[in-house]
């Protein structure tokens, strides 16, 4: 998708003027700064590619491995982090994390405005993708075989490393 593509490239120029991006900025951070350094990233994410009402926490008690989630709650996406990423010294698992989780957010909200607009006659969605993404949501399931082989998974991966990429891998 054209969108994506001029979306991402516009958001990761902003994001490389992001102060704690970079590692050096990162390990200067504490993490009261580092936590303002992902809200900052994903209200360029937000703004960038057209989400709406997300909501950004951090989860204190989640244990290391697990690296955040994202809760369509119907008027609001919560999206949480894990704060042990935080702690490390490079900023590239919290980043990704927040990237794939953003993903998540992005999968939700581009189905629900694609049944909005296919209902109301609009064709400016691709509507396979949104299927495709809404059959996923409904088979998505907590058990870990399912849940790393679910397509919407490999989407929030993919997109999240490619930006990563972009930004550290220049």
């Amino acid at each position: 998708m054209a969108f994506e593509e001029d979306a991402a490239r516009t958001f990761v120029t902003e994001v490389l003027n992001v102060e704690g991006v970079q590692p050096e900025e990162w390990r200067r951070c504490d993490l009261g700064e580092r936590w303002q350094m992902l809200g900052t990233c994903a209200q360029l994410y937000c703004e960038g590619f057209g989400l709406e009402n997300v909501v950004l926490e951090v989860d204190l008690d989640l244990a290391p491995g697990m690296y955040g989630s994202c809760q369509d709650e119907g008027d609001v996406t919560l999206v949480t982090v894990g704060g042990w990423v935080l702690e490390l010294d490079h900023p590239k698992e919290a980043l990704e994390t927040l990237f794939h989780e953003l993903r998540h957010a992005y999968q939700f909200q581009y189905v629900a405005a694609a049944v909005s607009a296919q209902g109301q006659g609009e064709t400016n969605f691709d509507l396979a993708t949104a299927a495709h993404w809404q059959q996923a949501m409904h088979t998505y399931s907590q058990r870990l075989h399912t849940y790393v082989n679910s397509s919407i998974e490999h989407d929030a991966d993919r997109h999240a490393k490619d930006l990563l990429n972009q930004i550290y891998v220049r």
